[in-house]
């Protein structure tokens, strides 16, 4: 177990722009979890597969969702398609699917989108009039209009589920008008000086902005991500469009949300959610994927507010004076007031008492982090943390290792679906007898490709990956790899 300790944070100087750079570009650059182009890659290549198993099994929507895999740029991102294709998913593996499904309804309505305005997103070619903030990555600021069209009702009545009545909010989601838009786009701009490597790939994971003008029972409501229920959608209140600064760390802050939800349809990262701390700038206890969403927020917010800190006196003639602790709300108590602050004790909880809830994979992102920002934190390591196994699976937690497998045979169960992805270095696997869709990361992809009841498994996993992880770890790696695909009827024993 790694025992970390925080010195004194040090102050980025005009030498520390070299600093800022290394920092943002390891954050935004990691395979699995920052760099934005293979994310997305692995969540759209979810829902490529997901059409495809679902056109399977619903005909009539099947010519509908071959032209949605076709029109892919401009579908996959559409958070009413998402919803749809992530619902029917769950209503498959219950067994709860059938003809004139809610499923077959939407793929219809997007196909339909598409064949007609294929430049946008299904949903956003049904708003009037449609606001883009950002061109490259066609992030639109919903009009909010009333009487729309299916597709945007279906989000209307999603947002109001998510942002509202789940949230506790008291309050309206505002129509757009084009100085709502101009703000938005002036605060993605300075985001984009501020940090061009992370802006790119968090903006990314934004599909859809709302403005609501509202209260929680602590406040007035600042923001919000719609995570699963409303994905690549973010709410702000009209009042952050005043200070660009805030804007912008509002919509990083949000977008980083967006993304860590994107990075968990791939990775399994918390394997005990439903543990709770006490939150001390909050006097309220969170469950652990609040604490780890959080965490993971913070750890980039350092970044920025180092960022802003070292550029305001540059930039305030075009965007203004920067407020002080910018796009961190305040503290109840007066305590933990900072971004740093906030991440030391998150990630402090995180790397130790609450270690015991994060998968092999949520272990791994947390220390990444914390190593990442030190420069900015001052964060050490008191001893080197045991080396991390690798994940064999992304969406579950990884099981108790099975024992040696030694000279048991196994072979792939007959009729399941894998869906190569080698240059995403993973595959999908649907299990018709299951009616569960598995997303198996390089190393379970490889052992479901050698179970061969003529061949020996753990000498052909041997000769491939024995030279690199040494006897020990290769036969605790396939017992657990072995365990986990056994566990999700993939292999059996010959």
């Amino acid at each position: 177990m790694s025992v970390s300790r925080y010195d004194t944070p040090p102050q980025v100087s005009d030498s520390g722009s070299e600093t800022l750079r290394t920092v943002e570009s390891q954050l935004a650059g990691h395979p699995s979890f920052g760099n934005s182009e293979r994310i997305l890659g692995r969540a759209d290549a979810r829902y490529r597969f997901a059409l495809e198993v679902l056109g399977s099994q619903l005909p009539g929507a099947a010519a509908d969702a071959d032209t949605i895999t076709k029109s892919a740029e401009y579908a996959l991102r559409d958070p009413v398609l998402i919803t749809a294709c992530e619902d029917a998913m769950l209503r498959l593996e219950r067994g709860d699917l059938h003809a004139l499904d809610e499923f077959e309804t939407v793929t219809g309505l997007v196909a339909d989108r598409l064949r007609e305005f294929p430049g946008l997103l299904p949903t956003q070619a049904e708003d009037e009039p449609v606001f883009l903030l950002d061109r490259p990555s066609r992030i639109w600021l919903l009009g909010m209009r009333p009487k729309p069209g299916p597709l945007l009702q279906r989000l209307h009545d999603a947002m109001t589920d998510q942002f509202l009545r789940y949230n506790q909010v008291t309050g309206n989601f505002c129509p757009a008008d084009a100085a709502a838009a101009e703000s938005i786009s002036r605060a993605i701009e300075l985001l984009r000086l501020l940090l061009p490597q992370l802006s790119a790939s968090v903006i990314e994971h934004i599909s859809a902005v709302a403005l609501l003008s509202g209260t929680t029972p602590t406040g007035r409501h600042l923001s919000a991500a719609g995570g699963d229920l409303v994905p690549g959608t973010i709410v702000l209140s009209p009042h952050l469009l005043s200070s660009p600064w805030d804007c912008s760390g509002i919509l990083l802050h949000e977008g980083l949300h967006l993304k860590a939800f994107d990075i968990m349809r791939s990775f399994a990262l918390v394997s005990e959610p439903r543990e709770t701390i006490e939150i001390p700038w909050r006097h309220v206890r969170w469950d652990m994927r609040r604490v780890f969403v959080s965490f993971h927020v913070y750890a980039h917010l350092v970044l920025f507010q180092a960022a802003a800190l070292h550029r305001a006196d540059e930039l305030s003639a075009q965007f203004g004076p920067l407020p002080d602790n910018v796009a961190v709300s305040r503290s109840g108590s007066g305590e933990y007031a900072g971004s740093v602050d906030r991440m030391r004790f998150l990630g402090e909880q995180l790397v130790g008492p609450l270690r015991g809830n994060l998968t092999q994979d949520g272990l791994r992102l947390v220390n990444w982090l914390l190593q990442v920002t030190s420069p900015l934190t001052g964060w050490q390591e008191t001893r080197q943390p045991a080396a991390q196994d690798a994940p064999v699976r992304h969406d579950v937690p990884v099981p108790q290792a099975a024992p040696g497998v030694g000279d048991t045979r196994y072979r792939r169960v007959p009729g399941i679906v894998v869906k190569p992805l080698p240059d995403l270095e993973m595959a999908y696997v649907y299990n018709p007898g299951t009616r569960q869709v598995s997303c198996l990361n390089l190393h379970a992809w490889a052992i479901l490709e050698l179970c061969d009841p003529d061949t020996n498994l753990a000498d052909s996993y041997a000769n491939l990956v024995g030279h690199r992880l040494g006897p020990e770890n290769t036969s605790r790696h396939l017992a657990a790899g072995v365990a986990q695909l056994a566990e999700q009827a993939l292999i059996t024993r010959v």
